[in-house]
């Protein structure tokens, strides 16, 4: 795939470069409204089952409420957690994958052109016709392909 306007590029990676990728996909699969969501409302169901579970007489609004903002609160102290492990966890999957596979970190020399793109690494080489993506996105830093 060689034509006369193809731009030619060389990608070197480190393994903080991997690990802030795996980070970046995890928070970005994390949909946080629908996780408060299902705190309020898991909350708020326990709290009055519970209040009917030992008879209590404070009334089964009253702990619906309770329930809301303790699963407010309970989001609110998991969430932390969650980044603090998606965190950790995205670091030791990028050193157990150049550990593994000491080429993953390349370098791969992309070529772009009108046509598609092609790469060379150290582990093969290949070539992609831009047709084979339904759907493709270009943001500031981002190159997104979908197939």
């Amino acid at each position: 795939m060689t034509h006369a306007l193809a731009v030619e590029v060389t990608a070197t990676l480190g393994v903080r470069d991997l690990q802030r990728a795996n980070f970046s996909i995890a928070r970005s699969a994390t949909k946080w409204g629908r996780s408060l969501l299902f705190s309020i409302a898991i909350s708020a169901l326990l709290f009055p089952a519970i209040s009917l579970a030992y008879r209590d007489d404070k009334g089964l609004v009253w702990m619906a409420v309770i329930g809301v903002l303790f699963g407010i609160a309970l989001w609110l102290v998991l969430t932390p957690l969650m980044i603090a492990v998606a965190y950790a966890l995205s670091f030791f999957t990028a050193h157990t994958l150049v550990r593994n596979n000491p080429h993953a970190l390349g370098p791969v020399t992309y070529q772009f052109s009108e046509s598609g793109y092609a790469y060379s690494a150290p582990n093969g080489k290949g070539e992609t016709l831009w047709t084979a993506f339904p759907r493709i996105h270009e943001t500031r830093e981002t190159f997104l392909s979908f197939s």
